[in-house]
């Protein structure tokens, strides 16, 4: 990957993060669109891991204030489990939902 092809896509995580729409697929159908390799599932952790961060500072004391409710953090928490299990067994069966076709049948549905 080109550093213009990763600030390509630094700026679609961006730009696609706040809209409803997944900002995960577009990763995925920017590259194939414009004919690039797939960059690794590490980028894509990465650039997820930049938004994360952005958040947190810009909501810095909305979140201390969530975390100061110990109700909202338990529900939190319980609310992570399905998404746990989920992956877990997905990564058992070895899904690959990094491919354009999965991605834009994702986007249809």
């Amino acid at each position: 990957m080109t550093v213009v092809q990763a600030l390509i896509l630094g700026v679609v995580q961006g730009v696609t993060e706040f809209l409803p729409i997944s900002s995960s697929g577009f990763l995925i159908l920017v590259p194939e669109m414009f004919g690039w390799e797939v960059q690794p599932l590490g980028f894509d952790v990465a650039v997820h891991v930049a938004t994360l961060a952005a958040v947190v500072a810009a909501l810095w004391s909305d979140i201390r204030e969530v975390f100061r409710r110990s109700d909202m953090v338990r529900w939190l928490l319980l609310a992570t489990v399905p998404a746990v299990i989920a992956g877990g067994l997905l990564e058992v069966l070895s899904v690959d939902f990094r491919t354009g076709n999965v991605v834009a049948w994702s986007f249809i549905i």
